[in-house]
């Protein structure tokens, strides 16, 4: 399960955050499942766009179980090939 992600600010834009996501789904690939979900919490644009970006589908809302009145935006990899690493 991936739990949080976060790269620190000064290291954005510099690839770290994409390839922390396709280790992780090569790692959730390894064990036999070939989906992933995550939750967004709502308002968080720039994260949004970096998972859109990736591949994952917004597939709705529901709300955080770790604090009243929060919500997620729930974004989704039908196929978690298409975020592995290229092979090459």
């Amino acid at each position: 399960m991936l739990e949080s992600l976060h790269v620190v600010s000064e290291s954005r834009g510099t690839g770290v955050g994409s390839l922390l996501m396709r280790v992780t789904a090569e790692r959730i690939l390894e064990r036999g499942y070939r989906t992933m979900r995550l939750g967004v919490v709502a308002g968080n644009v720039s994260a949004a766009n970096f998972y859109e970006r990736l591949g994952g589908v917004h597939v709705g809302r529901e709300p955080a179980g770790w604090a009243d009145g929060v919500w997620h935006e729930i974004f989704r990899w039908p196929d978690l090939e298409t975020l592995t690493l290229p092979r090459g």
